[in-house]
């Protein structure tokens, strides 16, 4: 089997990537497919954010309500350019991706906006090929591929992955948009970063690889983490940053072969 890996879009759908589509059997996205105009105001007022402050403190109402309107068309944009691959796509929410939940908690709720804001779902139950995994176990072909989001809010994530892969009798693909904590793959080397030089992976993760030994875990969310790394006999890998062209071929059979593209 072959796959293509990428993710973290951002609104961006460099045009190697259909060239390279047509000869997998299908397509594995980490998320993150909206640009997030919001995001240098995110960073700039972090220390204030994280005291309680709202966004609407630092950005007028009008401003945020239109950043997060191109944010959407931008989304849009990308889950169009998915579906024409024509390849079976499987896609997991990251946190710059507007869900139903993301959009009742963070545009309405957390920043105070209010309108009629299409969520992901509704874009991509409108496509062909395309199918969002929050936290699904899916057959692909000879595997099973669990997809999980800790951008649906779970309280107890770890439970509800221990179902997911306790039911599995297939070896298993494990695709997320956050890496697994503590990894050479999850540690942000961005001076522009509140978070630089930190690991911001998912402990919960890391103790699904370890303890039902997926056969590779797909991830992305760290831009410049490209690469490969193990966990166990956890194959982990990053395919980039998909926005600049960056993702990964995967190739299946007695052995994983990998080929990351710049």
């Amino acid at each position: 089997m072959k796959i293509l890996a990428v993710g973290d879009f951002h609104g961006m759908f460099p045009s190697k990537i259909k060239r390279y589509a047509k000869e997998v059997d299908a397509i594995l996205s980490t998320g993150d497919l909206s640009e997030r105009r919001e995001r240098r105001y995110l960073f700039k007022y972090s220390k204030e954010l994280s005291s309680g402050l709202p966004l609407t403190e630092f950005v007028p109402k009008k401003r945020l309500v239109s950043m997060i309107k191109q944010n959407l068309k931008s989304m849009k944009y990308v889950i169009k350019k998915l579906d024409e691959l024509g390849k079976p796509t499987y896609i997991v929410p990251g946190n710059g991706d507007f869900t139903k939940l993301r959009i009742k908690k963070k545009v309405l709720g957390e920043y105070g906006l209010s309108g009629n804001f299409p969520t992901m779902q509704e874009m991509i139950n409108k496509t062909n090929n395309l199918k969002l995994l929050f936290y699904s176990r899916v057959e692909l072909k000879d595997f099973d591929l669990v997809g999980f989001s800790t951008y649906s809010y779970l309280k107890e994530p770890l439970k509800v992955l221990d179902r997911l892969f306790s039911k599995s009798s297939k070896k298993t693909i494990f695709l997320t948009h956050i890496p697994p904590y503590k990894t050479s793959l999850d540690k942000i080397n961005n001076p522009n970063s509140p978070m630089n030089g930190k690991h911001v992976g998912v402990y919960e993760y890391r103790v699904v690889d370890k303890k039902y030994a997926p056969i590779l875990h797909i991830c992305g969310h760290i831009h410049e983490t490209q690469g490969k790394t193990r966990i166990g006999r956890t194959l982990v890998i990053n395919p980039g940053y998909g926005g600049i062209g960056q993702f990964a071929l995967i190739g299946i059979d007695k052995k994983i072969n990998i080929e990351f593209f710049k």
